[in-house]
């Protein structure tokens, strides 16, 4: 899911995507839905002109991902780059799309690609790091924050954060922390892990500062000026439920803004007045 100043988009389980206005007029198809079996859409971006986003497939032995655009108003969907295995992770620079490529695990030496493609289409670079796994990854615009799955660490220790400067191909690590739910904004790395736990890092490396713990563990993290907001998911045999966070950047109490909620797929964007959040049959918007 992504916003922008005018409309909610959405990307559904059938491959589908959806352009919804925040003033409450009817939903527009981008895209139509209707891909294979094994087949998902994900990683939505939304720059001023267009709507980018992976196709992942996860069957099979065309084991790939693709990275896709459409314009926001519709009309032919764009196949700008093809990763080298299974695409996760996109984020915008100015003028291309970064995505993961995570490594072939089987292969004697471990590499995780950090691929860049013109938003427009065309040749690809690669960055290519030392590392089993991907696990997220945010941009400020001109620096990439990594989290990586590093299987040698000790117990508790798995998740490592990289820097990389695009324009020096640099790596530098930053320390231990980092997940899919991640935001970065002038001076940190946000993050909330598989246990609910609230953590943030300084820009420049460090040991990660815990700013709350959770009992149930979190799917997705936005941030706006001062504050963090999250989403929880507990998952039994019989149900699912999601609840809707959110503390101050500095620490502080954590706050439930909205309780309950069925299916296991919660992600979550802000904007100045809201908070919008994804489930597997709605977008529900709440206030701050």
């Amino acid at each position: 899911m992504a916003v922008d100043d005018e409309s909610v988009f959405v990307g559904e389980a059938n491959g589908a995507i959806v352009r919804i206005p925040k003033d409450g007029g009817a939903p527009v198809s981008l895209v139509t839905g209707g891909i294979r079996e094994g087949v998902s859409t994900t990683d939505l971006k939304v720059d001023a002109t267009h709507v980018y986003w992976l196709e992942r497939n996860f069957g099979g032995d065309d084991c790939h991902g693709i990275v896709k655009r459409v314009a926001k108003t519709g009309g032919a969907v764009e196949r700008i780059g093809d990763a080298l295995g299974t695409a996760v992770a996109a984020v915008l620079g100015p003028a291309e799309v970064y995505y993961l490529d995570p490594a072939d695990y089987s292969a004697p030496t471990p590499t995780l690609h950090v691929r860049k493609v013109p938003k427009s289409g065309g040749a690809e670079r690669d960055f290519s790091l030392p590392e089993h796994g991907a696990n997220g990854m945010v941009t400020d615009g001109t620096t990439l924050f990594v989290a990586t799955n590093f299987w040698g660490q000790p117990e508790g220790q798995p998740w490592r954060i990289f820097r990389l400067d695009p324009r020096t191909s640099k790596f530098s690590r930053l320390g231990f922390g980092g997940s899919s739910a991640m935001a970065v904004d002038q001076t940190h790395i946000y993050w909330a892990d598989d246990s609910g736990a609230v953590f943030r890092m300084n820009k420049g490396g460090g040991v990660a500062e815990k700013l709350c713990s959770g009992p149930i563990g979190a799917v997705d993290l936005a941030i706006d000026a001062t504050t963090i907001y999250w989403t929880t998911l507990w998952v039994t045999p019989d149900t699912a439920v999601s609840n809707v966070m959110k503390m101050p950047k500095a620490g502080g109490e954590a706050v439930m803004l909205a309780e309950g909620g069925g299916g296991t797929d919660f992600r979550i964007a802000v904007d100045a007045r809201s908070i919008y959040r994804m489930t597997p049959t709605a977008v529900l918007v709440h206030p701050k």
